[in-house]
């Protein structure tokens, strides 16, 4: 499995999405899919192995930029950098609502680039290690975890949850011969898991303590196969060091 970076491309200026293309690929980054509309983008997202997503504001179309980073704000697995030709107070602060990773206004350079996605991919897997939000419907006791199915609380032994595989604001949740379905961001339940919990690839979560092999670009839970995002392959290492 390929441990490059993917990175999708919303942009509807054939001029530069050959620049970003060209100095994507002079540093290493893999481009896995390029739209100059914001819907069609939202569906290849959704259904692509996506690492970081450059967003054009300014879209031909009825969906502009701010509508995809909303979905994909929502959807919460991997993170953004807007990218605009307008640097006005009112662009920019329609564009911080939903939290972009990274902002670059047009024209920019390679090295500006590079470091604005570079800056973009740690902090979101850093968001992995933040404290805990206030509230949630998902409750940490002792070693057990109350999930929320359907209308009633099941209580989960932590340990016994082998990994986690986000989809969209569900996730899936697998044990020895079960699963639920919960509906939750894959960040937000993170921070509710003990350290042995570490995320692997944009829509997964493994129990360290369940994985069985490392290899290039994957490792196995209980013979299931789970892509290594480059992403967050130096957190994994350092992750087993310390176990």
């Amino acid at each position: 499995m390929s441990e490059k970076i993917n990175i999708y491309i919303v942009e509807d200026e054939a001029i530069t999405v050959a620049t970003i293309k060209s100095y994507l690929h002079q540093v290493g980054y893999e481009v896995c899919g390029v739209a100059d509309e914001a819907t069609a983008a939202w569906k290849d997202i959704q259904s692509m192995e996506v690492d970081l997503a450059i967003l054009d504001i300014n879209l031909i179309g009825e969906k502009d930029g701010i509508w995809l980073a909303q979905k994909i704000h929502e959807l919460g697995t991997i993170p953004f950098v807007f990218l605009t030709a307008y640097g006005d107070r009112k662009t920019v602060e329609s564009a911080l609502t939903f939290k972009p990773d990274g902002y670059l206004i047009k024209p920019f350079e390679e090295m500006e680039l590079y470091t604005a996605i570079k800056i973009a991919l740690e902090a979101f897997a850093n968001r992995f290690t933040s404290p805990p939000p206030a509230e949630t419907d998902n409750m940490m006791v002792n070693e057990s975890l109350f999930i929320k199915d359907e209308h009633i609380l099941v209580k989960l032994t932590v340990d016994e949850i082998q990994f986690v595989k986000s989809d969209g604001n569900y996730l899936e949740l697998h044990l020895s011969g079960k699963r639920h379905l919960i509906r939750s961001k894959l960040v937000d339940f993170a921070q509710r898991l003990p350290a042995n919990f570490i995320q692997v690839h944009q829509r997964y979560l493994v129990n360290l303590s369940k994985v069985e092999v490392i290899g290039n670009g994957y490792l196995t839970v209980v013979g299931k196969e789970i892509p290594i995002s480059k992403t967050f392959k130096d957190n994994l290492f350092r992750s087993i060091k310390t176990i």
